[in-house]
């Protein structure tokens, strides 16, 4: 039996009715103000999400296509009866054209609800791009936010324990050159021990030399 004589919807339009309402639902969902950026930066970041978003391209591509070709489909069916019920019109056949007005009106239904279907399509792809893009920028935001936090804190720190750091480090240079300066003192007594012992023994090697020259002379 003609789908159009008993009203009821094909398969094709039934499945369209059905992404229709899915669309409805999603696009509440997706409107809702009190789902936190941190929620919607969590699904984003899932794991099916992530799986899914390899294919999101072709998939959204696919979905377009189906949907334009059902739009265009739709729009060549209400002509088709348009056309038709202006010709029973003016031969004036009332059953045939009662058959046709109702085809003409399934027709327009099912216009109507594909040409929902894409501005829904559309809506929900702009939507979920701006709150993907909102949810990133409320994460660097708060990485932002943190970085900052760890630095003042880091700056607050250094700020305080600087007055004891820098007499330390002074305080370890000073003991540094006192090291080097009894080092310097010890290795001078120990040059000017050695040049005394160095004086004596020439002394003593002048003054055998100088008797033994006197000796040989008488």
């Amino acid at each position: 039996m003609n789908p159009f004589m008993t009203g009821e919807m094909t398969l094709q339009w039934s499945i369209v009715a059905a992404i229709l309402y899915a669309e409805i639902l999603a696009t509440l969902i997706l409107l809702l103000p009190w789902i936190k950026p941190e929620i919607w930066r969590r699904f984003f970041n899932s794991a099916l999400v992530h799986k899914m978003s390899r294919f999101a391209n072709t998939i959204q591509y696919s979905a377009g296509f189906v949907f334009i070709l059902l739009f265009t489909d739709a729009i060549r069916e209400v002509r088709k009866c348009s056309h038709i019920s202006e010709n029973l019109e003016a031969s004036r056949v009332a059953p045939a054209d009662a058959t046709i007005q109702k085809r003409l009106f399934h027709a327009q239904r099912n216009l109507y609800m594909v040409g929902m279907l894409v501005i829904l399509y559309l809506a929900i792809v702009r939507i979920a791009r701006l709150i993907h893009d909102s949810a990133n920028l409320f994460n660097s935001a708060v990485a932002s936010g943190r970085q900052a936090l760890d630095a003042s804190e880091t700056a607050k720190i250094i700020a305080e324990a600087e007055p004891d750091s820098v007499a330390n480090t002074i305080q370890t240079q000073i003991n540094e050159l006192k090291n080097k300066l009894k080092n310097v003192e010890g290795d001078r007594d120990l040059m000017k021990t050695q040049a005394e012992m160095l004086q004596k023994n020439y002394n003593r090697v002048s003054e055998e030399l100088r008797a033994k020259i006197g000796s040989d002379s008488d």
